[in-house]
């Protein structure tokens, strides 16, 4: 593991031996922006240190809940992360009571986090586990997460300094937590 790889509580790296995880549909070896890899990200969380959006991730991507997702990728396309999100939080948008609920809860300094969430997309395209949840602390973790994970695909660059979103796209992740 990298020792570099820490944002907060998150520490991602890009998984160097194949034989580690077999499956390297993300990035090919023809791909020459990348000296190592094999487009899988490990993602271990430290899911205490966010709450309850620390409990509510790691319900819903570990244990029998896992299976409910099967392999989770990185969708980089912003247009497509923007769908994701209205899918998820669109029945939560509809509902009169839930919006009475919502705006409560904004009041209140709390939104709808979405697992997986919208930078994500999953093989079983099921509708993202929606709570709401502490504002504050739902936005941290999504910073902390994108970070660690763009920290873990730079890492594994030829150049990083010519790092775009894009290069992202694909990347298998793996979640643990700790």
């Amino acid at each position: 593991m990298d020792p570099n790889a820490s944002t907060n509580d998150i520490l991602a790296w890009v998984i160097v031996d194949p034989d580690q995880h077999p499956d390297p549909l993300a990035v090919s070896p023809a791909n020459k922006r990348f000296r190592v890899g094999t487009g899988v990200i490990k993602c271990r969380i430290r899911w205490q240190q966010y709450g309850l959006v620390g409990q509510h991730w790691k319900e819903q991507l570990s244990g029998r809940n896992l299976r409910k997702w099967g392999k989770i990728y990185i969708d980089a396309n912003k247009a497509e992360q923007a769908l994701n999100r209205s899918e998820a939080l669109g029945p939560h948008r509809e509902s009169s009571a839930l919006r009475n609920a919502q705006q409560r809860l904004e009041a209140a300094a709390t939104n709808l986090d979405e697992c997986p969430g919208a930078m994500f997309v999953w093989e079983t395209r099921e509708t993202a586990d929606v709570e709401p949840l502490c504002a504050t602390t739902n936005q941290k973790f999504g910073r902390d997460l994108y970070q660690a994970l763009r920290g873990a695909v730079t890492r594994a660059m030829v150049n990083p300094a010519s790092f775009q979103r894009r290069d992202m796209q694909w990347f298998q992740v793996v979640f643990e937590f700790a």
